[in-house]
């Protein structure tokens, strides 16, 4: 690497540590608080990546703050995206099967 250029990296969809957010989300009453209970729950040996990965779920599903039903429905939005690019990469190799795909949802009460 060259000095003064930084590499960027794609980083890995973190749906399955923002599922358990929202779900330990239920019990805390801050973000810190949140932030505390994810690192104690994920399951990765590394507390550095513990550390990280709950920086970037807070970042990613909680982006405008701390507030209940917004949450879930942030991280449905976001699930429905990351279906919709993979099936539109689909669609471009077998338009005939993932062309007409339905992406839409509601929220049961």
């Amino acid at each position: 690497m060259r000095s003064g250029v930084r590499r960027r990296a794609i980083q890995d969809v973190l749906l399955p540590e923002g599922l358990l957010a929202v779900r330990l989300s239920e019990h805390v009453e801050s973000l810190d608080e949140l932030r505390q209970a994810l690192v104690g729950a994920l399951t990765q040996n590394s507390q550095e990546t513990r550390l990280r990965y709950s920086q970037s779920v807070l970042k990613w599903f909680f982006a405008d703050g701390f507030n209940g039903l917004a949450r879930r429905v942030s991280v449905v939005d976001f699930s429905v995206e990351m279906r919709k690019r993979v099936t539109d990469q689909l669609g471009t190799m077998l338009p005939a099967e993932f062309g007409d795909v339905c992406y839409g949802f509601s929220l049961r009460s």
